[in-house]
């Protein structure tokens, strides 16, 4: 009997709200333990509250409008608690990385990852493809919208359908049960280095910074160079000095800087590049070929989100009935009435 009184006290619900708190703030240094500590915790929340209620209804004599919205509060609890800690077991969580016109779909581990997937669920097929994106900006580069036309391929059930669809930043669309959602824009410049007799060494994307006031570097792979750049997205030149007119996509540019791990205090090349330009140094040649427009775009599939908003209703009806009384207010219009009834009778 102690241990029933003690399971459903409110100092040992203080403690499990305390020991979740401390968890959520200590997951994000022991991710692999903490990941089972919330597995554990919810299972003495849903036994506390429930063994609250039960207590409270045997308990009780008076129920009454307050007691019936007390119920109703803690079940709204329970609720959200059960659907919260079963959410791991339904919900679909996953992150594109899209560059433009080409296809990505969930076994790609180089483009896409995977937070969430059902338990006992197979990976569902589904391809997205970017064919462009397009950002608005005003004043000072601050961006005001953000827009990409997406096509979606999605297998449901026996059929595989595919449509285009735009999607704009924080009006996320709904396909197939899925939700997709615009995160992020990016741009990917693709460089190319060629030894003395026209040899490709290093052909690829990088990953920079695409900010105009801040500088990136990039150790190229299998050589000595180093590329320290800095993006224009529209660029100008005015009194030998390059600048942006804004962060718009009409003139892109990357400053380059090349140096050598040997000497790294000596430049072996400074200029900018504009898409298709070369820069040469020491018989080797270093071109900026094309930009490739990313967009990263997160998508979700959440059933257990009716649950918690079904709680939350149950909590705020529960709140009401429990601090409004109805009796009250009910008294009060009865007197106001009555009030105005007599004066009219004295008249």
């Amino acid at each position: 009997m102690n241990f029933f009184s003690a399971l459903t006290s409110r100092a040992f619900a203080i403690i499990l709200l305390c020991s979740v708190i401390v968890s959520l703030i200590l997951k994000n240094k022991l991710p692999d333990f903490f990941y089972y500590v919330f597995l554990f915790l919810p299972i003495f929340l849903v036994l506390s509250i429930a063994f609250c209620i039960v207590r409270r209804y045997l308990s009780t004599t008076k129920r009454d409008v307050k007691f019936l919205g007390s119920m109703i509060f803690h079940l709204g609890i329970l609720v959200v608690i059960i659907t919260t800690s079963l959410s791991y077991y339904f919900n679909f969580q996953a992150t594109f990385v899209l560059p433009e016109n080409i296809s990505v779909d969930l076994n790609n581990k180089k483009f896409s990852t995977i937070h969430s997937l059902p338990a006992n669920q197979a990976l569902p097929f589904m391809v997205l493809k970017l064919n462009w994106q397009k950002t608005q900006y005003v004043g000072e580069g601050f961006p005001v919208d953000f827009v990409a036309e997406v096509t979606v391929g999605l297998m449901e059930g026996v059929t595989f359908n595919q449509s285009t669809e735009i999607v704009r930043v924080n009006q996320p669309i709904n396909k197939g049960g899925y939700q997709f959602l615009l995160y992020k824009e990016l741009y990917a410049p693709m460089f190319t280095l060629r030894d003395s007799s026209g040899d490709i060494i290093f052909n690829g994307f990088l990953n920079l910074f695409i900010l105009t006031k801040d500088e990136d570097k990039f150790k190229v792979p299998n050589t000595e160079l180093t590329l320290h750049t800095r993006f224009f997205p529209d660029m100008f030149v005015e009194n030998g000095r390059y600048g942006t007119r804004s962060r718009e996509l009409n003139n892109p540019a990357f400053g380059v800087k090349i140096y050598s791990e040997k000497d790294p205090f000596t430049k072996l090349w400074s200029g900018v590049l504009k898409s298709g330009e070369r820069a040469t140094f020491n018989g080797q040649s270093l071109e900026f070929e094309e930009l490739k427009q990313i967009v990263i775009m997160q998508v979700s599939k959440e059933p257990t989100y009716w649950g918690i908003f079904i709680g939350w209703i149950f909590i705020v009806g529960g709140l009401i009935l429990r601090y409004v009384s109805f009796y009250k207010v009910y008294s009060i219009f009865s007197f106001k009435n009555k009030e105005s009834g007599s004066k009219e009778v004295k008249l």
